[in-house]
């Protein structure tokens, strides 16, 4: 069998990252670029090694790869939404928050139906401290999506950035009822309390 198979070390790639060694994995699909730069699924290697980057935490690399995937334009639009949303997560991550909301942006373009990007852009420009457009975001992810636990907790936070604490804790208090289990909410509820004793 030929050695220099790109099909080969594409495989061999799959089997090293699910086997989570991914080293090895990275050094399989970069050698299936160099063997076939035009590859039959460039863009899903591209894409591959930009999650096995995110993995390793080199995320630089990881958005790089990501980007790279979305130019060879062979995606569907909802793939590439997927992706320019994972791009707007590692952004942050990075502390890159402008970044993230461009991406954020981009893949609004694509899809404006899908209440996940509404929700990360309230949440990216909470963390800008711009509130008033983060709720304007919430608010459309709920209409899109109404009674979603993650859009509610990020309408409680920004409520409860701004000040709005008795609205804060009516919200908190409702996905409390919704699920009671989660320590993110009870957690958030109990820094709320400790606010308003302040």
């Amino acid at each position: 069998e030929n050695i220099m198979d790109p099909q080969l070390w594409y495989g061999i790639g799959i089997l090293y990252e699910k086997f989570e060694s991914y080293e090895h994995a990275i050094s399989s699909l970069m050698a299936v670029l160099k063997m076939s730069p035009n590859f039959y699924q460039k863009s899903e290697v591209l894409s591959r090694l930009g999650y096995i980057f995110a993995k390793t935490n080199d995320l630089s690399n990881s958005i790089t790869y990501f980007q790279n995937s979305i130019l060879t334009n062979t995606f569907t639009p909802k793939r590439k939404v997927e992706i320019l949303i994972k791009i707007g997560i590692l952004h942050e991550e990075k502390g890159e928050l402008l970044a993230a909301q461009k991406s954020y942006e981009t893949s609004l373009s694509l899809d404006e139906d899908n209440f996940t990007i509404y929700q990360h852009l309230s949440w990216n420009l909470y963390l800008q401290g711009v509130n008033h457009q983060a709720m304007d975001f919430a608010t459309k992810a709920e209409e899109k999506c109404p009674e979603n636990l993650d859009t509610m907790y990020i309408k409680a936070r920004i409520n409860q950035q701004v000040g709005n604490h008795q609205e804060a804790s009516r919200i908190y208090h409702s996905i409390l009822q919704k699920n009671s289990n989660s320590a993110l909410y009870w957690c958030s509820l109990a820094v709320l309390n400790y606010e308003q004793n302040e």
